[in-house]
């Protein structure tokens, strides 16, 4: 078996709290720095790393610190505690039993350790305090270049091609032909003085020198090259005193070892899942960001989605956990996750997504403890009837909309039910007493119904504030009571009759929603509309010229309007995590893949593209990929280490004999390793539209 590498570690959270706050505070507008509006943590200055072990033999021992460091070898077969004095940069042990203890002080950068020898190496096996007299496993991130302290989270570039749209004495207009993050270089161009630069995600907003969202003025030669990198596609250089024609612009990214793919016989929706996988990529740095270009902040929303996405697209678990442990922050919780209620509850959510998709109880045992602080926070904004209210200093937000959040709001009490429902499952895996959170949820669900719903029109109101019922019929909390599983049968029914297929109840026109209203639908099974919207809505972007998923898209908003957002002429995101939902509705639902057990120990495809003739889609599980082909009335499905299962709906397939029956499906069982043929022609078969 290969052995561990040593990695640096650091006190657990501080790595992600300091890439959290360097994240934070890149965000400038017109080179404005604009902070967060939140509390945001530190990391600590001051910790100590502990680590007993036992030599079978003599074992020279390298020890690097990140910041001012003390050590103590302490024989415990033999106890002589004593510092090292004269450290020459590695410890000479001789056979027997120790405990290592090594103190590193650091005030701008985190204190940090990496500690390498035959049998001993730094990692989550050694303890770590902030000497508080708790003792927790390290953290770390795979950094296991011990010539690279963590500091600045490290990104790839790449040298970028582009088109010169115009170029005149003084002006160059550059086309990167697609939506990127990068930096504009100088260092090659001859000459002396400022050079203004003017970005664009449009070519519109990148010629609008008064109004473009991002701008930047370098100053020949002492700085050829901006602090932070920016989003653009579109890019204008004024320089009065030098030659701009060796520009180079250098792509910045974090690259992905692995990624989905998806072709078929129809291109619209092939283009769709494309830039939808680049709009995630864009958007993945060293945290699922929500935006490149305006925000660049962590939202616990925006990340909720990016997280279902990313297990169907790049399952990136890395960053799906710094993103995680950057949200949570430390004890105590002062406010809602960006000062948003449902956002913490979103949090919560994941975890168990999360868990799910990975089957790892260690994380979810670090992360439980600020699961529950957040329900304990949650009981300070509930009314004297039990319900939740937003207070001063609270956003209620749930979405873009026209919508009235004041008050008791029937969508987010509906979300903290399933937030409740959720601690009590995590409590039950990790044997914790999940009573007290199982007892809320039934009684907290009991009085969302009795407030919010009306059985004669087979609907939810809006909210109640002051007593008053707000009867406003919106989509939003019969999207949520779906989508998290709390209706029976005939509401279930109803909600989709009377709301979600009902055109006169007032539409959604967010991505950021419309993951939770067209998922919402392909759990009720009405997949067939969903197939359609996708390729309505975001084929409606394509047809704009996106390279990338908008923040928002109505098509009936044209020309440079459709850029506006925020009262700001281009304040609209036009590469938003958020708008890479075919990701998801697409593996999730359209392929049918889901984990039946935690961490795919088995999984399950129930396919119904039924429209298409021909696809092939590949998607990670957590070990391997799955790869499902359609073509001339066959599936074939091949997965390398995981077993599984192909379900198919009679009323889609005309199947060959089954393995088994189950749920009025039929069973065909996938073995690691062998591929599996089965006939299937489709019953109903369409165009896309």
């Amino acid at each position: 078996m290969e052995k561990r590498q040593a990695e640096w570690i650091w006190y657990n959270g501080d790595y992600e709290i300091r890439q959290l706050n360097a994240c934070l505070t890149s965000r400038y507008e017109r080179e404005v720095f604009v902070p967060p509006f939140w509390h945001i943590d530190d990391f600590c200055k001051n910790v100590k790393f502990v680590k007993t072990f036992r030599l079978k033999k003599k074992e020279r021992i390298r020890v690097l610190a990140n910041g001012k460091f003390n050590i103590i070898v302490d024989r415990t077969d033999a106890p002589l505690n004593s510092y090292v004095r004269n450290y020459k940069g590695y410890l000479d042990l001789e056979e027997g039993e120790y405990k290592l203890t090594v103190s590193v002080y650091n005030e701008t950068e985190i204190p940090a350790l990496f500690v390498d020898g035959e049998t001993v190496r730094s990692g989550p096996d050694f303890l770590v305090t902030s000497n508080d007299f708790r003792y927790v496993p390290a953290g770390c991130d795979g950094l296991t270049d011990p010539n690279c302290p963590p500091g600045k989270f490290r990104f790839s570039y790449q040298e970028v091609d582009f088109d010169v749209l115009f170029r005149n004495d003084k002006e160059l207009f550059l086309d990167c032909k697609k939506e990127m993050m990068g930096l504009i270089c100088l260092e090659n161009c001859a000459g002396s003085g400022p050079v203004d630069i003017w970005y664009g995600e449009s070519r519109e907003e990148a010629l609008d020198k008064e109004n473009c969202e991002l701008t930047d003025r370098l100053i020949l030669p002492q700085k050829s090259r901006p602090d932070v990198s920016k989003a653009f596609r579109y890019v204008l250089l004024r320089a009065e005193n030098a030659d701009l024609s060796a520009v180079e612009i250098l792509r910045e990214f974090h690259p992905q070892a692995r990624s989905s793919r998806f072709s078929c016989s129809d291109p619209r929706l092939e283009k769709i899942y494309s830039i939808a996988l680049d709009t995630l990529a864009l958007n993945t740095r060293e945290f699922f960001l929500d935006g490149i270009k305006r925000d660049r902040w962590l939202w616990a929303g925006d990340a909720y989605q990016a997280f279902l996405m990313n297990y169907y697209s790049f399952f990136d678990l890395k960053t799906a956990r710094r993103t995680m442990i950057a949200l949570a922050g430390k004890p105590p919780v002062l406010h809602f996750m960006n000062q948003i209620m449902e956002y913490s509850f979103y949090w919560i959510i994941g975890l168990y997504d999360y868990y799910m998709y990975t089957g790892d109880l260690f994380f979810l045992r670090r992360m439980l403890p600020t699961a529950k602080r957040i329900i304990e926070f949650s009981h300070t904004r509930k009314t004297a009837d039990g319900l939740l209210e937003g207070k001063e200093g609270d956003w209620v937000f749930v979405d873009w909309a026209n919508l009235d959040n004041r008050g008791e709001v029937s969508a987010e009490n509906i979300i903290y039910l399933k937030a409740l429902d959720t601690v009590a499952k995590l409590c039950g895996l990790l044997g914790e007493d999940a009573s007290a959170y199982a007892q809320e949820y039934e009684e907290m669900r009991r009085k969302v119904f009795d407030v919010f719903w009306d059985e004669s029109r087979g609907v939810f109101y809006y909210s109640r504030v002051n007593g008053k019922l707000n009867r406003d019929v919106k989509r939003h909390p019969h999207i949520f009571a779906l989508y998290f599983g709390l209706l029976d049968e005939a509401k279930k029914q109803a909600v989709i009759r009377n709301v979600l297929m009902n055109d006169k109840v007032e539409k959604i026109v967010t991505p950021f929603m419309r993951f939770f209203e067209l998922s919402a639908l392909c759990l009720a099974g009405e997949t067939d509309p969903v197939y359609r919207e996708v390729l309505s809505y975001w084929g409606g972007m394509l047809d704009e010229g996106a390279t990338s998923f908008w923040e928002l898209y109505d098509k009936d908003c044209t020309g440079v309007e459709k850029y506006a957002m925020y009262d700001r002429k281009y304040g609209k995101s036009l590469c938003h995590a958020w708008g890479a939902s075919p990701l998801y509705l697409i593996g999730r639902y359209l392929v049918g893949l889901r984990p039946t057990q935690p961490g795919y120990r088995t999984y399950e495809l129930r396919p119904c593209l039924t429209r298409l003739a021909e696809y092939s889609v590949t998607l990670p599980l957590n070990e391997g990929d799955v790869c499902l082909t359609y073509e001339q009335g066959r599936f074939t499905v091949f997965a390398e280490k995981t077993d599984g299962v192909l379900r198919l709906d009679p009323a889609l397939y005309d199947t060959e004999a089954a393995d088994a029956d189950e749920d009025g499906d039929r069973i065909f069982r996938i073995k690691a390793g062998q591929t599996r043929v089965v006939r299937a022609g489709i019953k109903q078969e369409g165009n896309p539209q």
